[in-house]
């Protein structure tokens, strides 16, 4: 149960920023560059971002040496991950950019996606997510993720439908969103984790201190721009 509900808050969505002209300049604002993962009861975990000309993360790559590259299509939409140079998820779009099946593993077998409008929530079986007005996941099956006012460390990083890094390759938890999240409940509005971030002058969080309930453990998370 505990690894379900871990797994579901690997969801957290990265949001776009606008799209820019593919030969424009990368504008000059901060996106992370560095992430450390601690984990109570678990290795230390890094991870190294770099972005295409556009703002994208092109790739990220861990102290352990795996390595994850993103690509998109004409309108900026994720479109695929590889993992050390392997396939491993493909994403397929209707002409309203509205994921109707992926194909995990390069299996050729498409998994279809099922979107509800009225609640602009996607169903992904055995999972499910509903979007909020900036397009970050509100809630992951039955936990609710809260937000508060401020930037979250992806609020820079261009690219559409990026919570799906998480879904299919969970390395950004709790912070691949456009706005700071404040803490993490279940159905029963019990705090499952909590949130105190630091920031700079800027504006951005550079720690992240996340506090695990009812047996869940604690992380630190250290961030670089």
């Amino acid at each position: 149960m505990k690894k379900a509900i871990l797994y579901l808050l690997f969801l957290m969505p990265i949001v776009s920023c606008s799209d820019d002209d593919s030969s424009a300049k990368p504008q000059e604002v901060p996106l992370i560059s560095k992430l450390t993962l601690e984990t109570a009861n678990a290795p230390t975990q890094i991870f190294y971002f770099t972005y295409d000309a556009k703002n994208r993360i092109e790739k990220i790559v861990t102290d352990s040496g795996s390595t994850r590259r993103y690509a998109y299509n004409n309108e900026n939409y994720l479109k695929s991950i590889t993992y050390n140079d392997d396939p491993q998820v493909v994403f397929y779009y209707n002409q309203q950019n509205i994921i109707t099946a992926y194909d995990f593993g390069n299996s050729g077998v498409e998994s279809p996606v099922t979107y509800h409008a009225a609640q602009n929530s996607y169903s992904m079986p055995p999972n499910s997510y509903t979007l909020n007005a900036q397009d970050d996941v509100s809630i992951a099956d039955s936990n609710k993720i809260n937000f508060t006012e401020k930037n979250g460390v992806f609020a820079n990083v261009n690219g559409k439908n990026l919570h799906l890094m998480n879904y299919f390759a969970g390395v950004l938890p709790f912070i691949s969103s456009k706005m700071a999240v404040e803490n993490v409940v279940d159905q029963n509005n019990n705090i499952i984790y909590k949130m105190e971030t630091q920031y700079n002058e800027s504006g951005f969080p550079v720690t992240i201190e996340i506090t695990g309930f009812f047996g869940f453990d604690d992380m630190t998370v250290n961030l670089e721009y």
